[in-house]
């Protein structure tokens, strides 16, 4: 277990979990003891279009996620493709979107070269303000190339050119030619400043303008994206686990081209009806099967993320959930010579967006589900979360709460958790310091509150920002999060 983490633990620079471990990892899924949806009062016929609907929802994870996202932002701000959604500020509650974080600017767009054809992504130079981190990727959530300082431009910009499956055109000069296997893509970047002084977001919210989206049929005319500022809105961009899940799976599948990998998966989605180029016809019987598919899916993937089977200290409730093993063999295709780990790929997708091109240093990520007596974290309750003395970062730290039920931040909270970042933050006598978990602060330590709701279910990431060698060594550990009856 100790030299896993040295040998195998990648630093994955993206908003979602790295873990280690395939072998232990599938085991330890073998010992959760999920329950099943199949049960045994339900015809044949329908047991069978159940479970087929369960495996073709987990295959389908990455689509409708982005899907969702897609979906979410059009109909809260009336974006459309090529459009640029932003956030001059920090996004809070009002955005559902899986695991943000509350110490960046968002930017994303999507694109479709089914419908334009090669698709221009204009990305400015970073400046001494605004820095940049991000990747484009395909529908399926795959990395096409890193952009920004640590990307393939290294911060002085460039345009890059997504390319329709198997396009057989000329590329003009003075572009970055990417291909892409999917017709839709998207991206979803993060801008970098060094705080959030009303000088650092003017200078981040200019660096953003300079970001578009545009077909390449349409480059001669210097066209400008629209760009649309979603701080403040509030916006639903999550998977909807219920029958309309497999509407938006319908949809994606219509859009997309066929691949050789998922031709077993796309012979379980035609057995419940979802057939490229057949409209989507289900009865009311059948929709009520597929409530049931989503809701258990959902109920799965949550299963895990408060169960996590690999666990990062041993003895300890932390852990990661994706397997760097996987990554470092796979590319975030999740394609082995042999088989395709949808499974693990929709634990990831159900919780997190985007993947990476490149692996790098700048972050790490710990995720928690339970307390310490191994019990699911509750709103009403109240717990301590103990770190020790000097967290080993050169950046800084943070512990945000997420919903279960939706993977993005608790709604109606006045923030998101706790970030060393944080004005006030307080330090026992030691250097150590403690995060209150509850539904009210406790008097005189709002700064070291970390908000729930009464009635939500919830996990929290600990993230390293520049995370130093004591953060795999075993000599700084994470205390467990700890219940009490009050603080």
């Amino acid at each position: 277990m100790k030299n896993k983490k040295l040998t195998y633990c990648l630093i994955i620079s993206v908003a979602f979990l790295t873990g280690c471990g395939k072998q232990a990892y599938q085991q330890g899924i073998q010992n959760t003891g999920n329950p099943t949806a199949i049960s045994s009062t339900l015809s044949i016929d329908d047991q069978m279009y159940l479970r087929k609907a369960i495996e073709t929802a987990h295959w389908s994870m990455p689509w409708n996620n982005y899907s969702a996202m897609e979906e979410g932002f059009k109909k809260a701000l009336g974006s459309m493709r090529n459009d640029v959604v932003y956030y001059s500020k920090p996004q809070d509650w009002r955005t559902v979107i899986t695991t943000p974080n509350n110490t960046t600017l968002y930017i994303l767009s999507f694109w479709d070269t089914n419908i334009d054809g090669p698709v221009v992504v204009e990305v400015p130079s970073t400046t001494e303000k605004a820095g940049l981190f991000g990747t484009l990727m395909d529908s399926w959530q795959r990395p096409l190339v890193d952009v920004g300082g640590l990307g393939h431009d290294k911060g002085k910009g460039a345009k890059y050119l997504v390319l329709p499956p198997e396009y057989q055109g000329s590329i003009p000069q003075g572009y970055v030619p990417i291909k892409s296997i999917t017709n839709k893509g998207y991206y979803l970047f993060r801008v970098l400043l060094k705080g959030f002084s009303q000088e650092n977001l003017a200078a981040g919210n200019a660096f953003i303008q300079g970001f578009h989206v545009y077909p390449l049929s349409q480059a001669a005319s210097n066209p400008k994206s629209k760009h649309h500022d979603a701080y403040g809105k509030s916006i639903y961009a999550v998977s909807e686990f219920s029958d309309k899940y497999f509407d938006y799976l319908n949809k994606m599948l219509q859009a997309e081209v066929v691949e050789e990998r998922d031709m077993a998966a796309r012979g379980m989605a035609e057995a419940i009806g979802i057939v490229k180029g057949r409209p989507f016809n289900p009865t009311s019987h059948q929709r009520e099967l597929l409530k049931q598919a989503a809701k258990q899916v959902q109920d799965e993937n949550k299963y895990t993320l408060n169960h996590p089977p690999v666990k990062y200290w041993e003895g300890s409730t932390w852990a990661f959930l994706l397997d760097p093993a996987i990554v470092t063999e796979t590319d975030f295709t999740w394609q082995y010579k042999s088989y395709l780990h949808y499974r693990y790929r929709s634990e990831l997708y159900y919780s997190a967006f985007s993947s990476v091109k490149k692996f790098g240093k700048a972050t790490m990520y710990l995720l928690n589900g339970s307390d310490s007596k191994g019990n699911l974290l509750k709103g009403e309750n109240n717990y301590i979360l103990h770190l020790p003395p000097n967290p080993p970062v050169n950046r800084f730290w943070s512990s945000l709460n997420y919903d279960l039920n939706t993977a993005g931040f608790i709604e109606n909270t006045p923030k998101a958790g706790v970030s060393s970042l944080d004005p006030g933050v307080m330090k026992n006598e030691d250097g150590s310091i403690d995060l209150y978990l509850g539904p009210k602060a406790p008097p005189g330590k709002e700064a070291n509150w970390s908000p729930t709701v009464v009635g939500v279910d919830y996990f929290l990431l600990f993230r390293f920002y520049g995370p130093t060698e004591n953060a795999f060594n075993n000599s700084w550990k994470l205390s467990d999060i700890e219940p009490v009856d009050k603080f």
